[in-house]
């Protein structure tokens, strides 16, 4: 969501999907019985990585919830407290769920509360919308600085809301988002990218990489879990992130992540190779097949970020398809 003048040239099915000229989405939906409605508001988003700079932008939102009260006294303490206490839950939920929408499933960077408990200020409203009372307070919860537009890879994925994925917005205000563990740490990952963190984008690439692995390979609780923790912590066996999307997956699975995507297996190859050096020496380094040591740079951190993602899909394609028969089993 941006102004058309800050995009360039747009193609028309990009213009069919962005809100443009200053419009923006009133999102009304009714999250756990109450009614709620969420405004957004333009305005000169501050970008985190570059002090000083704005951009125009949706800067602020407005989150207006309406419940069945009886009397609303703000001289009467306790009354009011306990008033302003139900209110204050109902939305910080739906500030929760709406800025968990944008950083996991919009990809955009730094969309996390200030303050949680918090609100910039409250305001309240009479059957007849007429504001009866005003009480200002608390920190600005988010901004929106991950800026999706113009659409290139250095975005990360970042996405606008396009017009098309409202109803999306409009459901995720009905539950809680709790991504995988995985997924937040590619999302702390992206923001590390943003801010020319390399070691630690690189850390946290690769430690993405190896939870969704043995999470697929071993999930919680199941025997083939409590066995290889007893084995790997008696030092029994030794089986790298690698060896299980290649070897073990080709076994386990009928494929392999080489197989499937032989560029996305290399790219994380050296992933898990400048992880040691990392580790190890400190050093954003890693080694091509029989070359010399080559230094990290953006475009290679940026294409190790999307191979990830790729690796998450493959993952996730492969845990739920069934299972092909163990030809060392036999018929």
């Amino acid at each position: 969501m941006r102004e058309i003048g800050a995009m360039g040239e747009l193609s028309a099915e990009e213009k069919a999907e962005t809100y443009q000229d200053g419009t923006v989405p009133t999102i009304q939906t009714v999250v756990d019985g109450d009614q709620v409605v969420i405004r957004f508001h333009w305005g000169l988003a501050k970008n985190p990585v570059v002090p000083g700079h704005t951009f125009p932008a949706i800067a602020s939102f407005t989150i207006e919830v309406t419940k069945e009260v009886e009397v609303f006294d703000p001289k009467n303490a306790a009354q009011y407290g306990a008033l302003r206490e139900q209110y204050r839950q109902a939305a910080y939920k739906v500030a929760k769920r709406l800025l968990s929408f944008f950083r996991f499933e919009l990809h955009n960077p730094f969309t996390w509360p200030i303050e949680t408990t918090t609100f910039k200020s409250w305001k309240w409203l009479d059957d007849q919308r007429t504001e009866i009372h005003e009480d200002p307070k608390g920190a600005i919860m988010a901004h929106f600085p991950g800026f999706p537009w113009p659409a290139n890879r250095a975005k990360l994925s970042s996405t606008a809301l396009p017009r098309s994925r409202e109803h999306e917005l409009v459901a995720a205000m009905q539950r809680d988002i709790e991504p995988h563990v995985s997924r937040q740490l590619q999302a702390q990952a992206q923001e590390a990218i943003f801010e020319n963190q390399y070691m630690k984008a690189v850390l946290l690439l690769a430690v993405t990489c190896e939870v969704s692995i043995k999470t697929t390979f071993f999930k919680e609780g199941s025997p083939a879990s409590e066995a290889y923790d007893f084995l790997e912590d008696n030092r029994k066996v030794e089986a790298s992130p690698i060896d299980l999307i290649h070897k073990v997956a080709k076994r386990a699975f009928g494929t392999s992540f080489k197989e499937a995507n032989p560029a996305g297996f290399e790219a994380i190859d050296h992933l898990f190779r400048c992880r040691n050096k990392v580790a190890h020496r400190a050093r954003a380094v890693y080694r091509t097949n029989g070359e010399a040591f080559q230094t990290l740079d953006h475009p290679t951190l940026i294409e190790w970020w999307y191979r990830v993602d790729e690796l998450l899909a493959w993952l996730q394609s492969v845990s739920t398809a069934p299972v092909p028969p163990n030809p060392a089993q036999g018929s």
